[in-house]
């Protein structure tokens, strides 16, 4: 089936289009207009360098001094003193740190403010308050890069109401609350900053498009890794994680998603992850690709809402499921190794899924579950898993579903468990040495069995249950031990 084929190339998509997220939309040119239209007329760039303490004795002084496009230059030292820089006269104003440069807020006031401001660069800087590090509100184009937030009570750096915002090279440590908090802001970049000792979230955002979160590290952190609420657009890319509390990523009511190439946890069992590595919920096309996850306490990957995408994953030692999907219709699961999960290796509830071409050794419990009609589950390998290998049902009156070309060995239970599922194709399955029956159905009707093969089964390599049977076996089957005779049968 092609269930994943759309997704896919979003995927692909994705990747082109994470270097060129912040493009300029009607959405921009409204925020421009409602925020910037004055800065706009507010004269020609200057483009003057000033010094401090050279030209102005602080930060601050500076900052007042500056016109449109000048160029601040900090030396060396440390400044107590609380920096704002808001409104028009400042516009595309660029400060730098020339050497080790502290500022020390006063109070609970954040270190750096930036306020109703467009094109604002804060670069290379440490910061310390009694409150947040850095607050960037009502803005627009702003860098803030190279910059060291280090035991701030509040949030390490925080954004709200703004747009074409990128934070990057940043080191947040021992922040009280999240590393970065990002509400209600379009156009992000997250990219290659370290957040480690948070009280909360690593990296938390409430709302806004177009959001890029890429190549960051997060560790030791009393919430989540990676949070996000009610955006759309979003990518997560690249991204180490490890010693958390919470879930690594966790991502709810949110469309468009992104999840790839991650790496979420690790072997040391100093460092673990407290949730699930990827926890999505009540969000519409995710995708969740290619990510390394290893000795997590909940599920690889927990995903809740239609038309996902989840494959190519590599998940070892989970302390739940591999891959659990939930209420779901046209997701795909496929190519995703899962080695030594507790629980099963794939649960998908819901219609009209696609599970497809996995490989999953030693699960706690099933193989592979799916439950619902019109599902497609074909070419997985399961081997040595506790409980069955594959085990589908279906309801009443639901349709039917295809189940084949799955390879089962050594299942503790039956290899293939068809429970009541109805009016089903299973074709070309193949299952050796279950510690149950090769393909047990129970009280299912209405199937047709071509193709498979059961040897070496504990029990029976087919097993009907006692109601009337009216499931059609036929002779391409091989099945040596059957609880019921047929027609015909080879």
């Amino acid at each position: 089936m092609a269930l994943a084929s759309g997704r896919r190339g979003m995927v692909r998509r994705t990747r082109r289009e994470g270097s060129t997220m912040r493009r300029r939309s009607a959405a921009w040119r409204v925020f421009v207009l409602a925020t910037g239209t004055a800065c706009g007329l507010a004269g020609a760039a200057r483009g003057e360098t000033i010094e401090v303490p050279r030209d102005q004795a602080t930060i601050q002084a500076a900052v007042d001094a500056s016109g449109p496009g000048d160029v601040i230059v900090v030396k060396a030292g440390t400044y107590r003193e609380s920096v704002v820089v808001s409104g028009c006269s400042h516009r595309y104003v660029q400060i730098y740190s020339d050497g080790q440069v502290v500022i020390e807020g006063r109070g609970v006031a954040p270190a750096i403010t930036v306020r109703s401001a467009k094109g604002i660069g804060i670069h290379g800087f440490t910061v310390h308050s009694g409150g947040d590090g850095v607050s960037i509100t009502k803005s627009g184009d702003v860098t803030v890069d190279g910059l060291t937030a280090t035991d701030c009570p509040g949030t390490g750096i925080r954004v709200d109401a703004s747009a074409d915002v990128t934070l990057q090279w940043n080191v947040v440590s021992g922040a009280g609350g999240s590393g970065v908090a990002i509400t209600a802001t379009h156009y992000v970049t997250v990219n290659a900053n370290v957040f480690s000792d948070i009280g909360a979230d690593g990296l938390t955002v409430t709302g806004g498009t177009d959001v890029y979160l890429c190549g960051n590290d997060v560790t030791d952190c009393g919430g989540s890794g990676v949070s996000c609420t009610g955006v759309g657009q979003l990518v997560i890319d690249e991204t180490h994680i490890d010693g958390i509390v919470g879930d690594a990523i966790t991502v709810s009511h949110s469309g468009e998603v992104a999840i790839l190439s991650n790496d979420l946890g690790d072997h040391d069992p100093a460092t673990t992850i407290g949730g699930d590595a990827v926890h999505v919920e009540s969000s519409a096309h995710v995708t969740v690709e290619v990510n390394a996850i290893t000795d997590v306490a909940g599920a690889g990957v927990s995903v809740t809402g239609p038309g996902a995408t989840i494959q190519s994953n590599t998940i070892l030692d989970v302390g739940g499921t591999g891959v659990q999907v939930g209420g779901t219709a046209t997701t795909y699961v496929g190519q995703n190794v899962i080695e030594r999960p507790r629980g099963s290796g794939v649960v998908v509830d819901g219609e009209s899924n696609s599970v497809e071409s996995n490989r999953i050794t030693f699960a706690g419990f099933d193989g592979v579950a799916v439950h619902g009609g019109d599902n497609y589950v074909a070419s997985n390998i399961v081997y040595r898993s506790a409980n069955d290998g594959v085990c589908v049902t279906n309801a009443a009156g639901d349709a039917g579903v295809v189940v084949r070309d799955n390879l089962v060995t050594r299942p503790g239970g039956d290899g293939l468990d068809l429970g009541a599922t109805c009016e089903s194709r299973i074709t070309g399955n193949t299952v050796s040495r279950a510690h149950g029956n090769g393909i047990a159905m129970t009280t299912g009707a209405g199937n047709v069995l071509d193709a498979n093969q059961a040897t070496r089964s504990r029990g029976f390599d087919l097993f009907e249950g006692s109601d009337p049977v009216s499931n059609e076996v036929g002779p391409t089957n091989r099945f040596r031990k059957m609880n019921k005779r047929h027609r015909h049968r080879k």
